[in-house]
């Protein structure tokens, strides 16, 4: 049976924009993410020179990574949980999914990015981005659920001591359906 690829033009150019945006005061702190089996992230990490301490959770799919990064065998909750404190520089959420979640695969958006800004993982100027499949095509309701997310991300990260800056986002109407969007986090 062939494997899905995740390689896709788009998915290349998000990882590139995502890496150039990690603060120069923060290309060696933890850079926490979500990847597919092919790495593509790691890979992007690498090619830029800042694949270091990396940490990937995935509990669907056994990734053989290099020695030198750590691959958990669990949600991203529980990835998140093992994080320090004032931590990471650069976190990707990379999601196969809406923002309410996936019960059957264990997947919630919602509770990861909450718990990452309740626990306090981040430190001052670091990336936060997520990528998100739309539910629908319908463009009215894609741009309602945009706006829920940067909502949701503005919000809680205010709850837990932090401010966000929007840097970028972009629709994929007809590939993948999704869209990512990336903030700037700064301690209040």
């Amino acid at each position: 049976m062939k494997m899905m690829s995740y390689k896709t033009n788009e998915k290349m150019a998000i990882n590139d924009e995502l890496v150039s945006l990690i603060h120069p005061s923060l290309t060696h702190s933890i850079k926490f993410f979500l990847d597919s089996p092919e790495l593509n992230t790691l890979h992007t990490l690498l090619r830029h020179n800042v694949g270091d301490n990396c940490i990937i959770p995935n509990h669907i799919e056994r990734l053989s990574v290099p020695i030198n990064v750590r691959w958990l065998d669990m949600p991203c909750i529980g990835g998140i949980k093992r994080l320090e404190p004032n931590s990471v520089g650069w976190m990707f959420l990379d999601f196969m999914g809406h923002l309410y979640g996936n019960k059957s695969t264990y997947i919630y958006p919602k509770k990861d990015i909450e718990y990452a800004f309740k626990n306090k993982v981040f430190k001052n100027n670091a990336l936060f981005a997520i990528t998100l499949s739309r539910r629908s095509i319908n463009s009215l309701k894609d741009k309602r659920e945009w706006g829920v997310t940067c909502t949701y991300i503005y919000l809680i990260a205010r709850k837990y001591g932090y401010e966000t800056t929007f840097l970028t986002g972009r629709f994929y109407k007809k590939i993948k359906n999704m869209y990512f969007i990336a903030f700037r986090v700064m301690k209040k």
